[in-house]
């Protein structure tokens, strides 16, 4: 009716052609792009048929009314109707277009629904610097090198002995990079990454290495020598464990003397 109203007996038909998404919902938003094709009278010589700016402005200014008067139930923008393919010359759009083989004097229009856009949600995350000695093993100069065999043999082993028993102790783990060596038998420096929803303490994470030295043969975890961003921390577990200990003991003594 739109094309018919505006262009009388030179309009044959409208048709649709396809929807797609289009480039745009793959940058910023969702939108769903149509193309219609526009039919006139075969008949009708080149320099009779509407030129395409008419063509595209015709359905751009019938889309702005219609949604201006909420006539439409979905919401298309005049601002995306663009004339693709044409019989008359044109400017072609700089998006990739499907060629269609359509009818002489037919012109193709799309049209372009906009949507919300959706913005995505970066989690922040928290790091802890964990730090071991492996004490009586031998340091070499290439475990100074990140792109040496030595250094990408030593961090892989290690990530995959320790990352599991992290994962399985802290669902909040995010990451678990090895990220450096040094000279003292060998010093063992990694990154552990958590979701700042819940971090766990220094105390909470040389307990999972603890635990891990009596299993892991590998490579030596000397337990007296935990360090979480640089605070000495396997000493202070042992310290702990030592004290409930001795309270145990003195309870258990003061229990037998009354028993006596």
């Amino acid at each position: 009716m739109l094309y018919r109203k505006a262009f009388g007996a030179r309009f044959i038909r409208s048709y649709v052609i396809a929807f797609r998404v289009s480039l745009a919902s793959r940058i910023q938003m969702n939108v769903t792009e149509a193309e219609v094709g526009v039919e006139f009278n075969k008949t009708t010589p080149l320099v009779e048929l509407p030129k395409n700016e008419v063509v595209q402005k015709t359905l751009a200014d019938a889309i702005d009314t219609a949604n201006n008067n909420t006539i439409m139930d979905v919401p298309f923008s005049p601002g995306s109707v663009q004339v693709i393919r044409s019989p008359l010359p044109t400017t072609l759009p700089t998006t990739n277009s499907t060629v269609t083989t359509m009818a002489p004097n037919s012109t193709t229009t799309t049209a372009a629904k906009p949507t919300t856009k959706i913005t995505p949600t970066v989690e922040a995350t928290i790091t802890r610097k964990l730090t071991f000695r492996s004490r009586g093993e031998t340091f070499t100069t290439d475990l100074l090198n990140p792109s040496s065999a030595a250094f990408k043999s030593r961090a892989a082993l290690i990530k995959s002995y320790l990352e599991p028993l992290f994962q399985r102790e802290f669902s909040t783990l995010r990451d678990f990079i090895v990220t450096s060596f040094s000279n003292g038998s060998i010093i063992n420096n990694m990154n552990l990454k958590f979701s700042a929803a819940f971090v766990p303490s220094n105390i909470q994470i040389a307990e999972v290495l603890l635990k891990a030295a009596l299993n892991v043969t590998t490579f030596n975890i000397d337990t007296g020598s935990i360090f979480v961003d640089d605070t000495a921390v396997s000493s202070g577990v042992s310290h702990n464990i030592s004290l409930i200990t001795a309270l145990s003991l003195v309870l258990l003594s003061w229990l037998l003397s009354n028993q006596q």
